[in-house]
């Protein structure tokens, strides 16, 4: 999955400046000016006091996503654990003070997903020549390239010309970087797609993801498992292209290309956030490490 700011980001209210300070860390953000939006969550950080620990989890955990895009690999992992931290002695401050009704919820689910994070990021080397080795994958036989891709147009569940093309843009881009090996051609009838792209209905996409990448597999008689199809579903602001900012055009392009990649098998993510399939990833092109994984995986 991949998104921009995700939801657990939003500033959940202390003190005017740091909620100024972070409106311009996510401004600075999502123009990807990532070492400007470091500055800005930083200054908001230290605008707050040490007990705000709700606003302060979501600050740390925007810089995180920041300092990871910007290269800053061991700055992140720092924030990730400022931003656990937080959760964690949230959690804490509710059990002690029951009466103060302290909703929990993201912080519960949130610290969970952040102690996996941290675990995972200490195996895992962010400078090396791929990442084939930090997520799991589930391949497609060659027999079945090119992929046959099938993009809903329909009013409740499609998209748009322009939309259906940065779609097809995305794969296109995979199937460069490995163009012996990764085929595809688009189809018209979903009964004959490999890979289907829909828009979600309420529930399909987690909140704070902008995209989900699921996949009906096969496993041989070796145990081997394969994909027989996939199903993508991308939140896209409005079916009308022409009605759609360039943020937002840019946003579903981001999120066809980080699942397309899931697409194509990669079934985790990088650890790096120079790389498309850093699990939030803002980025607009694939990576010299996205390219070497994809061809290791089809050789």
């Amino acid at each position: 999955m991949c998104s921009s700011l995700p939801a657990y980001a939003l500033f959940f209210g202390y003190d005017q400046q740091a909620e100024a300070l972070k409106h311009q860390g996510d401004y600075a953000y999502e123009s990807q000016n990532f070492p400007s939006a470091v500055n800005y969550y930083g200054q908001a950080i230290n605008a707050l006091p040490s007990d705000a620990y709700q606003s302060l989890a979501g600050l740390y955990y925007s810089r995180a996503l920041a300092n990871d895009v910007s290269g800053d690999y061991s700055a992140a992992t720092d924030d990730w654990q400022h931003s656990k931290d937080c959760d964690d002695q949230l959690i804490q401050a509710a059990a002690e003070n029951p009466q103060a009704n302290i909703d929990t919820a993201w912080a519960k689910s949130t610290s969970g997903e952040l102690g996996g994070l941290i675990t995972w990021r200490k195996t895992c080397d962010p400078s090396s020549a791929d990442y084939f080795g930090d997520m799991g994958m589930v391949l497609w036989p060659a027999a079945k390239f090119p992929l046959r891709v099938y993009v809903d147009e329909s009013s409740g569940r499609g998209f748009g010309a322009g939309s259906r093309d940065a779609i097809l843009q995305a794969m296109s881009c995979w199937a460069a970087a490995n163009p012996s090996r990764i085929r595809f051609t688009e189809v018209d009838d979903i009964s004959q797609a490999d890979v289907i792209f829909q828009r979600p209905l309420p529930g399909q996409v987690a909140q704070g993801s902008g995209g989900r990448t699921t996949s009906d597999d096969n496993t041989d008689a070796r145990g081997v498992r394969t994909q027989k199809r996939a199903y993508v579903k991308l939140t896209c602001a409005t079916q009308d292209y022409t009605q759609m900012t360039d943020y937002y055009k840019h946003q579903l392009y981001n999120l066809a290309l980080h699942e397309s990649g899931h697409v194509l098998g990669m079934g985790g993510h990088s650890p790096s956030g120079l790389d498309v399939m850093y699990w939030k990833s803002p980025l607009m092109q694939l990576s010299e490490r996205d390219i070497a994984t994809i061809r290791r995986m089809y050789p």
